[in-house]
């Protein structure tokens, strides 16, 4: 044990004696390094192998090696003087004056020399870069081969700095240093160098990442540019974030100097000094999976791009192949982003400062990718917006591209000027055109709001001042939209004023100017020259009242030297309260409201208009050129009855009562050429009118649809012919012309044409030529239907007597009708007829002659007179040798056939006709009334007589009376073999009221002979002869009559009859 215990006690001595020696030499170690650097030069070899890397294609040389003590964290270095390394293919050369190299001693216990720390002074690199590049200006080559070769780099740089199984000394240097370098990179192939100074570069790895930064100046056009990076990879992901920064860099500069070796002009120029910085993320897995085609991988590779500027005085010019357009700007500050790689740049809020007018940018592009990679234009697209709050307004020109429309530009110069513009706001696009192959502005959308502005448009029409509203312009167009302004004590309400076809050679502007003013100065805006209109006219603005709500239009040519024909005018204007002083006859024109329009050609004036209280719609048109076909057109349509024809002095007999009541539609037109004549197209709608020319065939009720027409012509406004008329209804024409004498009276009415379903005739009316002459009417022809004439009472409803009296109140007329055949109904004509009739003012039917025959049948005749006797009196004989024809003719009653007829009545001064009517030898037909008597009596036998072969009369006798449309019967009889009644009573022909009695007699012959039997007939039989007979009576309308009968009575021997009527007073009607 005790040996044991020496042996242990002699180890540790020797431990402790080793560690002392240990210490002491570290000491001495120490205190030799701050006295001053320990060469080792036996280190030399190690140091050229851990800078060498184990690089055969290179060679490194040091001049000597020192161990130096120094104040950092790794206070020990080795130190190596003079470093060159030089690749041998002369792509790379670095002269370091020192470099210090701190070794890993993780590496050494491995036995692997390698660094763990580099720390390079003032170094000079030298990198001479080819690319591969055949074609120079092949910018996708280019781009191609300038990514796959920093890809490549990259590879390398991970696999010999980031290898995981520390295969490459480089795995185990931590941090690198680089002061104040110089750096010449030559891109050898694209004829570019770029030259770097004061560089500064940290290297630095950590435990989940690595992170550099880079700071430095580049020189540009023998300006130096700060620059500087900051960066980290992340090697768990293979993501790069890189963080980029710079001052006073000239875009402009880089262009110049490094694009296509500055022989390159591109479209865009941006000369103005820019600080800023940009972000980006990037995914080298991208690259690592797209290496055949690295370009299309810069989509995905490239996560995310912000950046962030701000840039002092200087300016933007874009070149549009045109002409240039340059903005200054003081300063600017933005920030943006790149989506999609490199393809889509977004800026939002770029305030910049041109002078001290602040304009707020937005910029949107796209297909950058292919421009920056490919050079190519072919999807490039920019959107940038301008906003600006407030400008004068004349500044507005110096932010509108002047290219777009020179012409039009310069028109807005000279034409819309002073005043303030807010809130203005421009858009431009840009993009290539494939059929120019350019890249230019494709489309342009600006506007800004106009502030007590003035325009000028035309230089002889009155200026536009304090214009308010909104200025706007595209590629093709430039419009201002007006709110109000003033223009020559007007106010103007709206306006708009547009300039379009800016696209093509010509450019042409439409101006719209919208007023409220009084109509006279209306009228005087628009006599102004080149215009004249109101004096073209002939108005008088001082005779015209009322308001106007004005359009002024005006279309021309951007071009010098402009003509008055060159200017395209329209006018529209809505005129309120119009009051056209001593428009006709010194009676106004008035109006609520009248529509005016004009242009080069002519004026058209239309609405709603009263004349002298007469409603009307007007249309009143101008033409302002000779070679029109008219000078003047006016058209009328209104509701005119028989007071309105004659205040427009229509003031003729036939269009007043009887002939012409209520009212029609008219409408007429009228137009003169360059004489005196006037000529008058009448149209005229008539249903709401009652029209009684009756005497020509012609009659229509009230609601019935008929029209009229007609041509007048006037000369030095007195009507002197009317050369063509027509009337027309259902199946029904009349034509004609009328003729008037020189004082414009009605001469002749000519109607050539009366046609309707069985009318084919002519009439000529000629009026009198004195207050006191006769109107003289005569009808000729094939055929002629009066049945109108017949039924014009038909349906009326007027009192009774009305129908009668009505013709009282027409004027002194002769009506004369020679025709083969004349209608008065559909069953029954009369041939070879020859009538006259006189009519006279206060009396009606003065005297009428009729004869004629039944279908050419001269034995069968018709005679008709009616005349006056000098007492007051009139004579009526009627007279025909068949009865039911001549009735039926007449009008009077139509269920009769054969007979003698004989009628003779005498009307007196009261009106009333008295006479007696005598038929002989006839029959009755299918008659409902006694019809409906004979079975009341169950005469059924008889009833069936007259539905069948007809009841036949020997005798038919009754007085009567006639005044007011009442006919009345006393003591009336007729009687055959088979019936005999007698009858009294009333039937009112206006309403049909029917009220009748009588006795009618069965078996008349038989009932007859028996009273002639000796003694028995003196009992049996009454005072007529009858032995038995029953008492009736009809009360009630013809249509529907009650009948009554006593059928007690036929038991009674009239000759008890007559006694009893002898003794109460009474007497009934016998036979």
């Amino acid at each position: 044990m005790k040996k044991v215990s020496n042996r242990l006690y002699l180890a540790r001595k020797i431990f402790d004696y080793t560690v002392v020696l240990i210490l002491i030499l570290l000491l001495l170690f120490i205190w030799q390094l701050y006295r001053g650097p320990i060469a080792v030069p036996f280190l030399k070899p190690y140091i050229i192998a851990a800078l060498n890397q184990d690089n055969e294609n290179a060679e490194v040389t040091v001049d000597s090696v020192n161990i130096e003590l120094v104040r950092s964290i790794k206070p020990i270095k080795i130190i190596a003087k003079n470093v060159v390394y030089e690749e041998n293919d002369g792509h790379m050369r670095i002269n370091a004056p020192g470099v210090a190299v701190s070794f890993s001693i993780r590496a050494l216990l491995q036995g692997v020399i390698a660094p763990s720390s580099i720390e390079v002074n003032n170094p000079s690199v030298y990198i001479f870069t080819d690319y591969g590049v055949r074609d120079k200006t092949r910018a996708a080559e280019v781009s191609r081969k300038q990514i796959d070769y920093y890809v490549t780099a990259f590879e390398e740089f991970l696999e010999r700095f980031n290898s995981p199984d520390r295969t490459y000394s480089e795995s185990y240097i931590n941090d690198i240093e680089i002061n104040n370098g110089k750096v010449e990179f030559h891109e050898v192939d694209l004829g570019r160098k770029w030259e770097f100074a004061d560089l500064n570069y940290n290297f630095e790895r950590n435990l989940t990442d690595i992170e550099t930064e880079i700071s430095g100046s580049v020189k540009l056009r023998d300006k130096l540019v700060s620059v500087g990076m900051e960066a980290r990879y992340r090697p768990s992901d293979n993501r790069l974030a890189a963080q980029i920064y710079f001052s006073d860099l000239v875009p402009a500069d880089i262009v110049d100097t490094y694009v296509n070796g500055g022989a390159r002009r591109d479209w865009y120029n941006v000369n103005l000094p820019i600080n800023g910085k940009i972000a980006a993320l990037i995914n080298f897995n991208e690259f690592l999976k797209n290496r055949g085609d690295l370009i299309e991988a810069v989509d995905t590779a490239l996560e995310k791009i912000k950046f962030q500027l701000e840039g002092g005085r200087g300016f933007i010019l874009f070149d549009t192949g045109d002409a240039d357009s340059r903005y200054d700007i003081s300063s600017f500050m933005l920030e943006g982003e790149i989506n999609g790689g490199l393809d889509r740049v977004a800026i939002e809020n770029a305030d910049f400062y041109l002078g001290e007018q602040k304009v707020t940018l937005g910029f949107n592009v796209s297909g950058l990718e292919d421009y920056l990679l490919e050079d190519s234009k072919k999807n490039l697209r920019l959107s940038l917006t301008a906003d600006i709050r407030k400008l004068k307004f004349d500044d507005l020109y110096t932010y509108w591209p002047r290219y777009v429309a020179p012409d039009a530009w310069e028109w807005c110069r000279d034409s819309i000027f002073g005043g303030d513009a807010k809130d203005a706001r421009f858009e431009f696009d840009f993009g290539y055109d494939e059929k120019t192959k350019t890249f230019g502005l494709t489309d342009l959308k600006g506007k800004a709001y106009i502030a007590d502005s003035n325009l000028r448009y035309i230089n002889t029409m009155p200026m536009v001042n304090n214009v308010y509203g909104v200025f706007s312009v595209t590629p093709t167009s430039i419009n201002i939209a007006l709110d109000k302004a003033v223009s020559d004590g007007i106010m103007l309400s709206e306006g708009n004023v547009l300039i379009y076809d800016l696209d093509k050679y010509n450019n042409y502007i439409d101006i719209r100017l919208f007023s409220n003013s009084s109509i006279a100065d209306a009228l005087k805006l628009i006599d102004h020259k080149p215009l004249e209109f109101t004096s073209q006219m002939g108005l008088h603005p001082e005779v015209i009242e009322g308001e106007a709500d004005t359009e002024l239009g005006l279309k021309f040519e951007l071009k010098k030297d402009l003509d008055y024909d060159d200017v395209n005018v329209t006018v529209n204007s809505k005129l309120h309260n119009v009051r056209i002083k001593d428009a006709v006859d010194g009676r106004p024109i008035t109006a609520k409201e009248l529509e005016l329009a004009v242009d080069n050609d002519g004026m058209s004036v239309k609405g709603d208009a009263e004349f002298d209280g007469i409603p009307l719609k007007i249309v009143w048109d101008e033409r302002f050129k000779t070679d029109k076909p008219y000078r003047s057109r006016y058209q009328a349509s209104l509701k005119l009855d028989a007071a309105g024809a004659e205040k427009f002095g229509l003031d003729y007999e036939m269009l007043k009562p009887p002939y012409f009541e209520g009212s029609a539609e008219v409408e007429a037109t009228a137009t003169q050429g360059g004489d005196d004549k006037l000529t008058v197209d009448l149209k005229a709608k008539l249903q709401k009118a009652v029209m009684n020319y009756s005497f020509l065939g012609f009659y229509k009720p009230a609601g019935a649809a008929a029209d009229f027409g007609a041509k007048l012509v006037f000369t030095k406004k007195q009507l002197t012919s009317i050369p063509d008329f027509k009337l027309h209804k259902s199946d029904f024409d009349i034509a004609g012309k009328i003729s008037f004498d020189k004082k414009g009276a009605v001469r002749v009415v000519d109607i050539g044409k009366i046609k309707g379903p069985k009318t084919q005739a002519g009439a000529k009316i000629e009026m009198p030529s004195g207050k006191n002459g006769v109107v003289k009417i005569n009808i000729s022809g094939d055929s002629y239907d009066l049945s109108e004439f017949f039924d014009r009472g038909k349906n009326s409803s007027a009192a009774a007597g009305e129908a009668e009296n009505d013709w009282e109140k027409t004027p002194d007329v002769d009506v004369n009708i020679a025709v083969n055949r004349l209608w008065t109904n559909p069953d029954v004509s009369v041939t070879g007829f020859a009538g006259s009739a006189r009519l006279r003012n206060g009396v009606g039917v003065h005297e009428v002659h009729m004869i004629g025959n039944y279908d050419h049948n001269r034995s069968m005749n018709l005679k008709v007179d009616y005349v006056p006797r000098p007492n007051g009196e009139w004579l009526l004989s009627v007279s025909s040798n068949h009865a039911g024809n001549t009735l039926r003719f007449l009008r009077i009653y139509n269920d009769m056939h054969g007979g003698n007829l004989q009628i003779e009545a005498k009307k007196g001064a009261d009106g009333e006709f008295i006479g007696h009517a005598k038929i002989r030898d006839f029959s009755l037909h299918n008659t409902p009334l006694l019809a409906r008597l004979l079975t009341v009596a169950s005469f059924s036998g008889m009833v069936d007589m007259l539905t069948g072969e007809g009841m036949t009369f020997s005798h038919f006798d009754a007085p009567f009376k006639y005044k007011n449309r009442i006919l009345s019967v006393k003591s009336g009889k007729t009687y055959g073999n088979v019936v005999g009644l007698t009858f009294s009573g009333a039937y009112n022909t206006a309403n049909e009221d029917i009220s009748i009695k009588g006795m009618i007699a069965p078996a008349y012959g038989l009932n007859t002979l028996i009273g002639r039997i000796p003694l028995v007939g003196s009992l049996l039989a009454g005072k007529d002869g009858t032995v038995f007979a029953a008492n009736y009576s009809i009360t009630g309308k013809a249509s529907d009559p009650k009948v009554r009968l006593n059928p007690l009575s036929v038991l009674s021997p009239n000759s008890l009859k007559d006694a009893v009527s002898s003794v109460f007073g009474g007497e009934d009607d016998k036979f």
